[in-house]
Order: C-alpha cells, then sequence, then structure tokens
C-alpha cells in the first residue's frame, strides 16, 4: 500500500461463494483514519463507511475491522482511503483497491467427475439428518478406492441454494496394504490351510510345485524341480499332494510332508489311467480318474493313507468331477442325472452318500469345510455362490446384489469368493462370515486377479501384473469380528485404542454406524470384577468414560448381526497369570479349537477354557482333568475372540502354534 507490499488481512478468495467479508490490518503509516466502499459493477456503492479518529498509528487491528454481508451475488471492489489527521490521501495511487467475485454455485459444477450417488431429503426443517455413506454406489456396488467428494445442497422455500463440500478417501484393501510374496512367471493356483501355502509356479519350463510357511520371512521351498509337468497342489496344512505327468504322458497323483519337503511319495503309478485333481485332509486323500483313451467318464476315488484302503465313492456312469474333501468327507460334482451336474456328498468313514442338489442349473466348484458345502450356481441368471449346511439340511443362496460371484473358498466359517461389479471382466474378493451372512471387501482394483484362499492370518491370491505375468500377492487380513444381536464380547485392540481412545469416542461412532446404545468394560479379577458402563443418552455418551486399553476387553450388544474390522492383528505373544483371568486376543489361527488351545498351553497348566458363543447365547466350556483328560466339547475359536482361562500357572509370552 503507498508503494509497500502490504495489503490487508482476510480479503475473500477472488472467485467464493461466501458474500460476507470481514478485514483486519494494522496501519504502520503516520495515517489516523481510513475511510471504504464495497461497490457492485452494476448496482455500485453496496457498502460504505468512514473512521477518520480514534485510531493509534502502529497498533495491532488498526481499530475496528471492514465488515459487509448480504451482499448477494456479483462482481465487487472494496476501496480503502487513508486519513492523516487534515485530509483524505489522494485518490488512484494512494488508495487500495481488491476485487472479487460472488457466485453461491462455485465449486459445486461436478458434471466432470462420474456420479455415484445422489439422495433428496424433504421438508427436514426442525430436524436432524444422520446419514453413513457404505461406499456403495446407486447400483449397490462397492466404488473402486480413490478419492471421492460429497456436495450438500441446501435449498429453502425460495430456491435460494447453498452449499457444502468434503472429500472422502476409499481404501484399497480392508486392513494393510498388500505385498507381493512370489514374483515369478506362472505363479498361479494358489492353496492354503493352516500355516502353509502352496502354488504351481512355471518359469522357463514345465510347472512345478512351490511351498512357503504364511510366516515373517519365509522363503518359498521347491517340492519338485521337474521336466514334466506338476499341477494342482492341494494341502491340508500338514501334507501336500498335486497331479504330476507320468513317463508315458499319464498323470499320477505325489504326496510330500511339508514338515520334510525333501521326501516325494507316489501315490499312484498306473500308465494306463489318468489321476487328476487330488485333494487331501488326513489321512483322506481324493482325486477324478478315467482311463488314459478316456473310454469311460471320470470317477472319484478316495484312499486312507493309514489303512491303505482306497475305493470309488459312489460308482456312476457319467463323470464326476472337482472333489473336495475335509474331516472323512468328500463332495463333488455328478452328471448322473439330466442337465449340467448336482453336488454330491459322501461320509467316507461309514459311506452315507447324499444328494445335495436337483435342478438343472450349472453348479460348479464345490467345496467342504466343518457343517459348510458350497459351490456356484446360476440358477439366478447370474452366478452366484450357494450352499448347504450339513446340520440343518437346507439349500440356500449365499450372496445377493449386482454382479457375479465366482469360485468359493472356505475357512473357519468364513467364505471367500471372486465378484466382477465393480468393472466390466474385473475380479475383485469378498469375505463373508456365514453365521451372520455379512461381507467385507478384501480387494478393489482393476487389476486382473483370481484363485483367491485364506489361512492362518494372510489372503493370498493371484494377479497379473504388467511384464511380470502372474504373481501371487498376500496381505494380513484385519483383525474380524462376528457380532450378533445380544452381547458380545469384544476385544480392544491397538487400532480400537488408537482410533478412538475412550469410551465416549467408540460409543459415539459405534452408535451411529451399529445400534450400540452402551459399552462396558470389567476391571480387576474374579472374583472382584467391578463394572464401569458409557451409556448413550438421547443421542450423546454419558456415564463412565474410561480409557480403551489394548489387551482389555468390551461388553457390547449390537442392534443387529455384524462384522467388525479391528485394524491389524497383534504379533507380539501375551503374558497369561495363573488363576481365572480373560485373554483377549485377535490372532487366532483359522479353524483354531479349544483342544488346540489346551495342546498349546500344555495341559498340565489348564484346568478350564471357556468362552461365550454370541451367535447362539450360550457358554462353551471345556475342562482339563489332571492326569490330561478332556472333558466337554471340542468348541471352535474365532481369530479374534475373548476367552477365560483358568491355570494351573502362568504362561509368558504366549502365542498359538501354527503348522
Amino acid at each position: 500500500w503507498w508503494g509497500l507490499d502490504w495489503e490487508p488481512e482476510g480479503l475473500p478468495p477472488h472467485v467464493t461463494r461466501e458474500d460476507s467479508v470481514e478485514i483486519h490490518f494494522t496501519n504502520p503509516f503516520a495515517m489516523i483514519g481510513y475511510r471504504w466502499t464495497i461497490s457492485e459493477a452494476e448496482r455500485g456503492i453496496v457498502a460504505s463507511q468512514s473512521r477518520p479518529s480514534g485510531f493509534v498509528p502502529g497498533q495491532p487491528g488498526f481499530g475496528l475491522p471492514i465488515v459487509a454481508s448480504g451482499l448477494g451475488a456479483g462482481k465487487f471492489t472494496l476501496t480503502i482511503q487513508g486519513w492523516d489527521g487534515d485530509e483524505w490521501f489522494p485518490m488512484g495511487g494512494s488508495s487500495y483497491t481488491y476485487s472479487w467475485t460472488v457466485d453461491p454455485d462455485y465449486g459445486t459444477d461436478l458434471s466432470d467427475l462420474p456420479h455415484v450417488l445422489s439422495r433428496l431429503y424433504e421438508s427436514v426443517q426442525g430436524s436432524t439428518l444422520n446419514f453413513a455413506w457404505d461406499g456403495r454406489n446407486e447400483a449397490g456396488i462397492l466404488v473402486a478406492p480413490g478419492w471421492y467428494t460429497v456436495l450438500l445442497r441446501l435449498e429453502d422455500p425460495l430456491g435460494n441454494a447453498t452449499y457444502s463440500k468434503q472429500l472422502f478417501y476409499v481404501d484399497q484393501l480392508s486392513g494393510a496394504g498388500d505385498v507381493t510374496v512370489q514374483v515369478s512367471a506362472g505363479a498361479r493356483r494358489p492353496d492354503a490351510r493352516g500355516g502353509w501355502l502352496v502354488w504351481e509356479e512355471s518359469g522357463a519350463g514345465a510347472p512345478d510345485i512351490r511351498a512357503r510357511r504364511l510366516a515373517e520371512g519365509s522363503v518359498a521351498v521347491a517340492l519338485t524341480n521337474s521336466a514334466r509337468a506338476q499341477e494342482h497342489p492341494r494341502t491340508d496344512g500338514r501334507y501336500v499332494v498335486w497331479q504330476g505327468r507320468g513317463e508315458n504322458g499319464n498323470w499320477d497323483v505325489f504326496l510330500a510332508d511339508l514338515e520334510s519337503p525333501s521326501v516325494i511319495e507316489r501315490l499312484t503309478q498306473t500308465p494306463g489311467m489318468n489321476e487328476t485333481r487330488p485333494v487331501i485332509d488326513w489321512p483322506w486323500v481324493a482325486w477324478q480318474e478315467r482311463p488314459l483313451d478316456g473310454s469311460a467318464p471320470w470317477q472319484v476315488r478316495a484312499t486312507n493313507l493309514e489303512t491303505a484302503e482306497s475305493f470309488r465313492v459312489f460308482p456312476g456312469p457319467d463323470e464326476q468331477l472337482t472333489p473336495h474333501i475335509h474331516a472323512g468327507r468328500v463332495v463333488w460334482r455328478d452328471m448322473r442325472h439330466p442337465g449340467t451336474g448336482e453336488i454330491y456328498f459322501q461320509d467316507l468313514e461309514d459311506g452315507t452318500t447324499r444328494r445335495l442338489t436337483d435342478n438343472l442349473f450349472a453348479k460348479v466348484r464345490p467345496r467342504i469345510d466343518g457343517p459348510w458345502v458350497v459351490w456356484q450356481d446360476n440358477r439366478m441368471g447370474q452366478v452366484e455362490i450357494f450352499g448347504y449346511n450339513l446340520l440343518r439340511g437346507v439349500d440356500e443362496q449365499l450372496t445377493f446384489g449386482p454382479g457375479n460371484k465366482a469360485n468359493p473358498f472356505l475357512a473357519d466359517g468364513w467364505l471367500l469368493y471372486e465378484e466382477d461389479s465393480l468393472f466390466v471382466n474385473s475380479v475383485n474378493f469378498e469375505l463373508m462370515d456365514l453365521d451372520t451372512r455379512r461381507s467385507v471387501p478384501l480387494t478393489r482394483s482393476d487389476a486382473p486377479k483370481s484363485a483367491g484362499v485364506i489361512a492362518a492370518d494372510r489372503f493370498v491370491w493371484s494377479q497379473t501384473d504388467g511384464e511380470s505375468g502372474a504373481v501371487l500377492r498376500e496381505a494380513r487380513l484385519p483383525a474380524l469380528q462376528a457380532v450378533f444381536d445380544n452381547q458380545n464380547a469384544v476385544p480392544v485392540t491397538e487400532g480400537m485404542a488408537a482410533a478412538y481412545g475412550n469410551a465416549f469416542s467408540l460409543l459415539a461412532d459405534w452408535g451411529a454406524a451399529a445400534g450400540v446404545a452402551s459399552v462396558s468394560r470389567f476391571a480387576g479379577s474374579l472374583p472382584d470384577w467391578s463394572e464401569e458402563t458409557a451409556v448413550l443418552e438421547n443421542g450423546f455418551p454419558a456415564g463412565h468414560n474410561f480409557p480403551l486399553e489394548p489387551g482389555a476387553f468390551l461388553w457390547i450388544r449390537f442392534a443387529g448381526d455384524e462384522v467388525l474390522e479391528l485394524d491389524i492383528p497383534q504379533t507380539a505373544g501375551v503374558n497369561l497369570p495363573s488363576g481365572i483371568s480373560a485373554l483377549s486376543y485377535d490372532r487366532f489361527p483359522l479353524g483354531y479349537s479349544a483342544a488346540a488351545f489346551v495342546r498349546d498351553l500344555g495341559p498340565e497348566r489348564v484346568r478350564a477354557i471357556r468362552f461365550l458363543d454370541s451367535a447362539t447365547g450360550f457358554w462353551r466350556s471345556l475342562e482339563v482333568k489332571e492326569d490330561g483328560e478332556l472333558l466337554g466339547p471340542n468348541f471352535r475359536i474365532p481369530a479374534v475372540a475373548v476367552v477365560l482361562l483358568d491355570l494351573r500357572e502362568a504362561i509368558p509370552s504366549w502365542t498359538p502354534y501354527t503348522p
């Protein structure tokens, strides 16, 4: 101003939606007053004020600010002229001017961006609206990862509008980012269970079989290095089977113990027969077989590796394909009926055989784990995942919504499947808890993907990455806990404690998102536990605002069935005290059980293990007698759980055993 590089503070942007200004400035000169005007290009002067006295030169703030409101839309110019006590400084070079435009719609034209979702609320005056975006578009499809703009437009009865914008980021992967574990042309067809990952890998020649522990820092083990193709590996977490080319070009079945991978056993050696698609769950191995000349249909054979018993499971006139096996039970696709195949089941111990489906639509890729058999099915006009609960005897649809769902993988009550709703010809993965039927996305990108598996605390899939070709990618699964519309014991993870800090913050978020009305914690140890509770009263937290401490647990009732994502599982060991205590843990391996827990702790150290099964509302209990005998059912322990322990002695730095 007056030849110096100086401007008032608080000037509006050159284009703005705000039609009010408040401008401050400090007078560094001998001026003791000023006057100002704000004029609009078409309306002339719309605001002005003269202040010729009462100012102290150099005083911060230089008196009262320039304030004007209700300017409306238009192109405005601010002019400031100084007063030295005797006269006004000359206009022109001795006055200060600044121009800007008020446009109420500025920044609200998002027509260049793809539209994702719109919501209209009418007659909202005097009310409070709550809206939480779940990351899905108008068609109910989860959007791609990246930044999204949310525009709020408020309109009065006269049509006057005001706006607010905010940016949100959608993550690409639930939990941690992914990391390449094996980069090699032709890395594909992974399978995993327990603590092991196996896959088929093609380098410069025929494919070979590789294995790797699902643990930080582990390296790949070369099970085969053959000039003949070795394909389709499958594991039960200790052993691995695969099909390998024989000397005369036929397929045979091979076996390796992952604890002693240098010893390879050939389970079949039949020059006139092809044996393919082997699967294993010790002591049973199953595969499909037929004569090399193709003169007969594929039939499923099962072999008990302990007794050497071997038989065709359900001989028939038509093909039996893609067997899968778990706990002495086998499922397969059977073509003996009109149509494109039905799903069959057999208990290999007693021979009980059951037909699980009965319709003319295509049903392929069956898998079995625990009480569930699942497969992909097109009876609904697009591909969906269907399941059969062996305890309930019900054939039911498990997946819904836009896009196809295919290639199911089962592990410990979790269903992993591919879906293509995001992009045309794309594949991404979702993970569903079969108790709650709630699913969470694991990937959201357009990179070509296939063959996803989960085991231990890892998620692995095959992906085509540019010039690298097919690679395996791995991510640590987030700590996911299924909760129900009754009382649930929820562990406090490090991620929860970092994100919320205290009970009030957690309750404010979970109250709106999941209908939680109260959160309680228990301090001390039995029998002197004391309860502290935070509750929602009229929408605001009240009661005890206790801190969230990793390793503790919360007692929460939810409004409905949910799957909570509780950040990345912990890796450090846990110190377990003697006597009765509560273990809040988020890294139990998939498929873990109470008997496995007793084995890991040492039977001589354990009196009892108890767990609240919130899906049923029942407490499960396993007692250990002094001679090590187990009394009670061998119940499942979820990957994220709170378990009550009664120990005879303390156990320092405990972690669960993973094969």
